[in-house]
C-alpha cells in the first residue's frame, strides 16, 4: 500500500489493543487543567499589575505548562483518555482495531485513525480501505467526532467527505453510552463505505473530454490565481498520465479524475508553513479538516450531483 499521510505524519498504533497504551504511543496520555487567566495593566500605574479575567480560565498541560487554549471559568474539561476510552471495548472484541494516531500541535487536539479491516475495489483495479478518524478536543471545539478517512491503497490519498458519514456528539460522562455511540457511529460509517463503493464504481462507467474535466475542476478551484492554476494543471496532469492511468478504466473517466484530485491535494498541493504549527500538524489539519479536506470533499458532492444528472446514480 502507497504511503498516505497517516504513514507519513500519523505515528502507527496498529497491533495496541489499550485505549492507555494507544494515547502513550502518541503523546496524548497527559492531563490538563484550569488556571486563571489575568490581564495585565499597561496603562494605569495606580491600578494593580493585572487583573483577573473574570469568567475565563486557561487550559494548560500538567507535564510541561503549555498552553491549549481558552476556555469559559465553569467549562468541564474532558481528557483525552476519558473520551477515548469506549474505543477499547471494540478493539478487543475484534470490531475494529488502532492504526494510528496524531496529537495535533502541542496537544490541542487528537486523531486517533481506526478501522475495521474492510478493504473494496472500485472496479477499476482500485482498492479503497475504510478507516475512520476520531477527532476530539479539551475546549469543546470538537466533541467528539467521527468521520470515514478512507485510503486509495495505489495512491495513499485520504477521501475525505462534507456531512456524508460524518457524525458528531458531545461528550458524554457514561462510558457505557460512549460505547453505544461509538458502535452506533461505526454502523453509519460501514453503511457510508458501501455507499461510496458503489457510487464511485458507476462512476468509472462515466468518460469525460479534456475540456469538461478542466471546466469541473475550475469548478471545484475556481479563479486565476497561479496557485489555482497550478492546482488545476496538476491534477489534470494527473487524470491524463499520472499516477491514476495506470488502470485504464480509470484513466479518462469521471472516477479517475475525483480520485486524481484526491491524490494531488495529499501529494502535490503545498500547505503554507506556519511559525505557530508544526509542519505534520499542518499538513493532518489541511488533509484532514481544512482546506484540502474541504476541497477534497466537495470534489465528491460535485462527482456525484454530475452522476445523477447524467442518470447514472
Amino acid at each position: 500500500m502507497a504511503r498516505s499521510i497517516f504513514d507519513r505524519n500519523f505515528t502507527a498504533i496498529k497491533g495496541i489493543t489499550k485505549a492507555s497504551d494507544a494515547l502513550e504511543a502518541v503523546g496524548a496520555n497527559f492531563t490538563v487543567t484550569k488556571r486563571d487567566v489575568f490581564i495585565a495593566n499597561t496603562s494605569n500605574d495606580n491600578e494593580p499589575n493585572a487583573q483577573r479575567a473574570a469568567g475565563y480560565a486557561a487550559m494548560v498541560r500538567e507535564d510541561n505548562e503549555a498552553f491549549l487554549g481558552m476556555v469559559s471559568a465553569n467549562y468541564g474539561i474532558v481528557q483525552y483518555r476519558k473520551a477515548v476510552e469506549a474505543t477499547q471495548e471494540l478493539v478487543q472484541n475484534g470490531e475494529a482495531t488502532f492504526g494510528f494516531g496524531h496529537t495535533y500541535n502541542l496537544g490541542e487536539r487528537l486523531y486517533l485513525v481506526m478501522t475495521d479491516g474492510s478493504v473494496a475495489d472500485l472496479g477499476s483495479g482500485v482498492k479503497v480501505k475504510s478507516y475512520f478518524t476520531l477527532v476530539t478536543s479539551h475546549d469543546g471545539t470538537v466533541g467528539f467526532e467521527i468521520a470515514p478517512t478512507f485510503v486509495n491503497t495505489q495512491t495513499g490519498a485520504v477521501l475525505t467527505f462534507n456531512s456524508s458519514g460524518k457524525v458528531w456528539t458531545k461528550h458524554s460522562k457514561h462510558v457505557d453510552g460512549r460505547i453505544d455511540s461509538l458502535r452506533h457511529r461505526l454502523a453509519k460509517v460501514r453503511e457510508f463505505f458501501k455507499e461510496f463503493v458503489d457510487t464511485t464504481r458507476k462512476l468509472a462507467t462515466v468518460r469525460l473530454s479534456s475540456a469538461d474535466a478542466e471546466a469541473f475542476i475550475k469548478e471545484i478551484i475556481p479563479g486565476d490565481s497561479t496557485r489555482a492554476t497550478n492546482i488545476r494543471d496538476g491534477v489534470i496532469a494527473s487524470w491524463k498520465g499520472g499516477v491514476q492511468a495506470v488502470h485504464a478504466s480509470c484513466n479518462g473517466t469521471l472516477l479517475g479524475l475525483y480520485l486524481a484530485f484526491c491524490n494531488y491535494c495529499d501529494t502535490d498541493k503545498t500547505v503554507r508553513n506556519s511559525k505557530k504549527i508544526s509542519r505534520a500538524s499542518a499538513e493532518v489539519a489541511a488533509s484532514l479538516d481544512g482546506e484540502a479536506a474541504r476541497q477534497k470533499a466537495e470534489c465528491y458532492a460535485a462527482t456525484v450531483e454530475l452522476g445523477r444528472k447524467l442518470g447514472i446514480l
